[in-house]
């Protein structure tokens, strides 16, 4: 997987991939075998740096991989193995329910976002 950060301070953004990889890395269902860290670079039509972590991990079942992807919403996903995979219905009901709840949160937080955008925007038009 490959998590990309973004920010004013290089500094802060290599730290915060740091910890991103360390609070992975405490699940017990989740272990890190490899890191890589990217430098972090300016980006082209943003006045921000960026900079990211390609790691691999082992993850003990699907449901458990499936969870880190809503998690931690990764760049680039590349699954090395198995070659193929059976679930049985009880994983398939966990794993439908985990990320409705996931959209669920996801959706809110974009709604409350929307509500103080158009709050803020009202504000200001009545200033001017």
């Amino acid at each position: 997987m490959s998590i990309q950060i973004m920010g004013n301070l290089a500094n802060a953004i290599t730290k915060a991939l740091k910890k991103t990889i360390e609070f992975i890395n405490e699940r017990p269902d989740i272990k890190v075998t490899k890191e890589n860290y990217a430098k972090p670079q300016k980006m082209k039509k943003l006045p921000l740096l960026t900079a990211f972590v390609e790691f691999e991990a082992e993850y003990d079942s699907f449901e458990t991989f499936l969870g880190a992807v809503m998690d931690f919403g990764p760049e680039i996903v590349e699954v090395i193995e198995p070659e193929k995979l059976e679930i049985n219905i009880e994983q398939m009901q966990n794993i439908s329910s985990d990320m409705a709840e996931k959209f669920k949160q996801a959706t809110h937080k974009i709604q409350q976002l929307e509500a103080l955008l158009a709050a803020q925007l009202r504000k200001d038009k009545k200033t001017k």
